[in-house]
C-alpha cells in the first residue's frame, strides 16, 4: 500500500484574484451565496458565520466546488499575507 505525499496547502490559493473587482464579487453574492442564505432562512436555519465557497469560475460562469463554514489553511494564508 502507497503512503500518502505532503499536503499541497496554499497550491493555487492566492488574494485578491486578478480580474475579480466590484462587478464580479457582487454577481458572486446575488448568483451563489444569497440564494444559499435565503433558502436557510425560508428552511428555518438561518446562518450566521462565516459561510466560504470554494468557487470555480467556468465557461458557463461560477460553479460551486464546495462551501465550508471555515477558511482551510491554504485560504486562510492567501488572505492574511
Amino acid at each position: 500500500m502507497a503512503t500518502p505525499g505532503p499536503k499541497p496547502g496554499g497550491m493555487g490559493s492566492y488574494s485578491p484574484v486578478p480580474g475579480v473587482g466590484a462587478a464580479e464579487v457582487e454577481e458572486i453574492l446575488e448568483t451563489v451565496h444569497r440564494p444559499v442564505l435565503r433558502e436557510l432562512a425560508a428552511r428555518g436555519m438561518p446562518f450566521y458565520g462565516l459561510l466560504y465557497g470554494g468557487l470555480i469560475r467556468t465557461a458557463d460562469g461560477i460553479r460551486v466546488i464546495e462551501f465550508n463554514c471555515r477558511f482551510g489553511d491554504p485560504e486562510t494564508k492567501a488572505l492574511v499575507r
